[in-house]
């Protein structure tokens, strides 16, 4: 998803932007949350109709022919999990577009935190707060993204109106944290709520899950297959980040349970897999976790700083226009070859013609006027006779008959240069007229 167009104040123009808004901060799982999407992994892997599994839940996991018929590989699942069944706040981990997402029972008391402040009278109140996670399971690994308030510099540069867009890193991040009270869903400070909003609609893209299964076919040639794609994950370039095309999976797929002793059975070598065939420059940091971090920030450039999603800011920032100018450059040596060339040719070809002249002492022309004057005469015709409208089946004296070139006996004078035959042809007398 790239960051809207907008139009520039000058074709050839550059100006920096402070953005300040929702961002995601992604990172890979540590302590208790890497806990508790262990225990999400597991129970997966358990699922009495279709066990789906992670790379590093083999190990704890003993496949049952009986009870596993199917065995899935998870490449993708998404969810917040405090979002709750009941919209913004609720009991239990976000289901939307995703499975019976299970966490361990203790998870939803431990992960708020208790805040202690003074209400509209002065006493001292205590709540609970949560922040507004995003967690990811891939095949190999687990993301946790927050949501947050920070700035980024933004870089807007413009060529001939077409727009390039650049940005450094996340500045003053600071996590964002809701009220949270299960029976009070309107609770909730007003200036966090469009903060939720952007976040909702993010996390309603990508939650859900992405699963395959491989098929082998006459137990040589597999390929991988989709079982299931809830998440919209698969419409933007995020699955062509290297957690989809580069994972345990793709290296070392299952195939299936051993009837023999019950293991599960891998690939080796990469599998024939087209699902995830996008183009890596889709995923501009080729991994998952930074990809999410562009998607959410393409998301709050595009808002934040489109006239038509914001109010008129008060900030103003100096535009740089660059002026288009036409510089003419040329290499003298390059010109003075190509017309010392031109030359070359010309003078050779001058000298040749010269030459020619000299030699033969005229002019000849190869238009048909020429031709004609130069064939035409009254012995020709009498030869000629009979066969004058060019048939093919000339006369054979005709063909035998040898021609020359030169001056034409006519009442012994030798008057005029044409075609004739024998004696009556004379030699021509160079710079003479005929003889």
């Amino acid at each position: 998803m790239d960051v809207l167009r907008f139009s520039p104040t000058a074709p050839n123009s550059s100006y920096t932007l402070q953005v300040q808004g929702p961002y995601l901060q992604c990172k890979k799982a540590r302590s208790t949350r890497q806990s508790a999407l262990d225990y999400y992994a597991q129970r997966l892997a358990t699922n009495s109709d279709n066990a789906i599994l992670t790379t590093y839940g083999l190990n704890d996991f003993t496949p049952k022919p009986d009870e596993h018929p199917y065995l899935s590989m998870l490449y993708f699942s998404a969810f917040d999990p405090m979002l709750g069944k009941q919209g913004l706040r609720g009991p239990g981990p976000d289901q939307y577009n995703n499975w019976n997402v299970d966490l361990p029972p203790t998870f939803t008391q431990s992960f708020p935190l208790n805040i202690s402040d003074e209400d509209d009278t002065g006493r001292e109140v205590t709540y609970q707060v949560i922040p507004r996670q995003l967690w990811v399971q891939t095949a190999d690994n687990s993301i946790i993204c927050t949501l947050g308030n920070a700035t980024r510099e933004v870089n807007f540069h413009f060529v001939d109106g077409v727009q390039t867009i650049s940005y450094g890193e996340l500045q003053g991040f600071a996590p964002l944290y809701i009220r949270y009270e299960r029976n009070n869903f309107f609770d909730v400070d007003l200036d966090i709520w469009p903060y939720v909003t952007v976040y909702l609609g993010l996390t309603n893209l990508l939650s859900g899950n992405i699963t395959t299964r491989f098929q082998v076919l006459n137990d040589t040639f597999g390929w991988n297959t989709l079982v299931e794609s809830s998440s919209r994950v698969m419409l933007t370039g995020l699955d062509s980040c290297q957690d989809f095309t580069d994972n345990s999976w793709s290296i070392h797929p299952i195939r299936g349970i051993s009837s023999e002793n019950g293991r599960i059975l891998r690939s080796e070598g990469r599998d024939f897999n087209t699902l995830f065939n996008k183009h890596p420059s889709s995923c501009r940091n080729h991994t998952l976790d930074r990809a999410i971090e562009d998607l959410a920030t393409n998301i709050t450039i595009s808002m934040m700083t489109s006239s038509h999603l914001t109010s008129m800011s008060q900030n103003t920032t100096q535009v740089h226009v660059l002026l288009a100018r036409n510089l003419y450059h040329y290499n003298p040596l390059s010109l003075l070859l190509s017309y010392g060339i031109a030359f070359l040719f010309t003078t050779f070809s001058i000298s040749l013609g010269l030459y020619t002249f000299r030699t033969n002492g005229v002019i000849h022309g190869s238009n048909f006027s020429s031709i004609i004057t130069t064939t035409r005469n009254s012995e020709l015709d009498k030869i000629s006779e009979g066969s004058s409208i060019g048939t093919l089946s000339l006369d054979k004296e005709l063909k035998m008959l040898r021609l020359k070139f030169g001056a034409i006996d006519i009442d012994g004078k030798f008057e005029r240069a044409a075609f004739g035959v024998g004696d009556k042809v004379g030699a021509l007398k160079k710079w003479g007229r005929y003889v």
